[in-house]
């Protein structure tokens, strides 16, 4: 089967996942390296299927889990707009938004190159000082809160132990998948568990009826600072280690725009731009920040991107990327006015499909331990929301085993 082929067939497989609520781009991911030969082929059509998966993702985000009017306060801007019958507008920014940050991603690649690595060499920088960096991104994880209360101040604390706790013993954990033959990490087990399963029993919950839904106007603009600023965002935050899409919102002015156009569009030009972005600290200093970044450089390994020449996954991936781009973005609009009537009618029993499969999917995968593990990261995954603080605040799974490693605790 030529590349081609396993690119259209990898972006309609990541068009079809992203209508599934709870699966991430990293559990497409595991099970690529889990079920399929490891081949240039497979990385591309992996590549495509994970850029039309960031698209068609943005039906379920939409229409499923908005929450009952008690908790109001914490209602993400994609849900403010449905309950006032405008999410169709929610999703066109989303898919503009996305696909603006992964095109201009793609033609800042080259200069992203030369700023990481020479002339600018600012990589080695920040792995000198990386220590200095997680502990000062924790520290003001806990400042921001300042504002809001000692009560909050210590429920941040809190939710920072408890995950940061949870990614040192899954780091040290050794899990066996119930399949023959793959290669188990904790990681899905623990990211699963934190971020996918407690989403999934929110939406269980969720009870608020969701108006008749009104077409997107047509005159809808980006909001272009908003775009230029997660660009920016996705291009710093990628170099670093356990930060994701979360932080780097959190790290731009608009993560605080609950209400407005501006909080969307910069959260879908991150999620575009990151995707970009941590190919190209992959093939230029070979450091994989994300699970797609792992399942490429894995199904299709390369040398260092230094000079000269790129290195033959290059072009290949970021064309599959593009093309997964382009079938996502027509998915999406073109199932939004059906999503938009059905999702919210069958949001239960679609919430509950997906949790089974996603817990199916982590015993098969990390055995009985990451099942364990599974369940105990569900119920810190779950604390968040109840204490009135943002799930941000879970990348501690992340951020502190690294910290801990680069301060030779672990």
């Amino acid at each position: 089967m030529d590349v081609v082929t396993l690119a259209v067939l990898g972006a309609g497989a990541g068009a079809m996942t992203g209508l599934m609520p709870g699966v991430h781009v990293n559990t497409l991911c595991a099970v690529a390296l889990a079920a399929a030969p490891a081949s240039p082929g497979t990385a591309v059509g992996v590549a495509a299927a994970a850029s039309a998966h960031l698209f068609t993702s943005l039906l379920p985000a939409t229409y499923l889990g908005v929450p009952g009017e008690e908790s109001g306060l914490g209602v993400l801007p994609a849900h403010r707009l449905t309950l006032r019958g405008r999410g169709p507008d929610a999703v066109r920014l989303g898919v503009r938004g996305t696909l603006a940050g992964l095109l201009v991603a793609c033609v800042l690649l080259l200069p992203h190159k030369w700023l990481i690595a020479p002339p600018g060499d600012i990589l080695p920088w920040i792995e000198s000082h990386l220590a200095w960096i997680l502990g000062g991104l924790l520290l003001l994880l806990v400042l921001r809160e300042v504002p809001r209360g000692l009560r909050q101040v210590l429920a941040v604390l809190l939710v920072l132990a408890l995950a940061g706790g949870l990614g040192l013993l899954s780091s040290q954990l050794s899990v066996q998948a119930l399949a023959p033959g793959v290669a188990a990490t904790a990681l899905l087990p623990l990211l699963s568990g934190l971020f996918g399963a407690p989403a999934l029993i929110e939406s269980l919950r969720a009870s608020r009826p969701v108006p008749e839904q009104q077409p997107a106007r047509p005159g809808l603009r980006l909001h272009r600072p908003a775009v230029a600023g997660g660009i920016a965002a996705a291009a710093v935050t990628c170099l670093l280690p356990g930060l994701t899409s979360s932080v780097s919102l959190a790290a731009t002015r608009w993560s605080e725009d609950r209400n407005g156009r501006a909080f969307l569009c910069a959260q879908a030009a991150i999620g575009g731009a990151h995707l970009v972005f941590s190919f190209g600290l992959l093939w230029v200093a070979l450091r994989p920040r994300t699970g797609l970044a792992v399942a490429v450089a894995t199904l299709w390994p390369a040398p260092a991107w230094s000079a000269g020449a790129a290195p033959a996954p290059v072009v290949p991936v970021l064309a599959a990327c593009l093309l997964g781009a382009g079938l996502g973005a027509a998915a999406a609009c073109s199932f939004d006015r059906a999503a938009a009537s059905l999702l919210p009618r069958v949001g239960r029993q679609a919430s509950a499909a997906a949790l089974a499969f996603v817990t199916l999917l982590v015993a098969i995968l990390s055995g009985w331990t990451g099942l364990l593990l599974y369940g105990v990261a569900a119920l810190v995954g779950a604390l968040p929301p109840r204490l009135g603080v943002a799930r941000l605040h879970l990348t501690a799974c992340l951020l502190v085993p690294v910290l801990a490693l680069r301060l030779g605790l672990a």
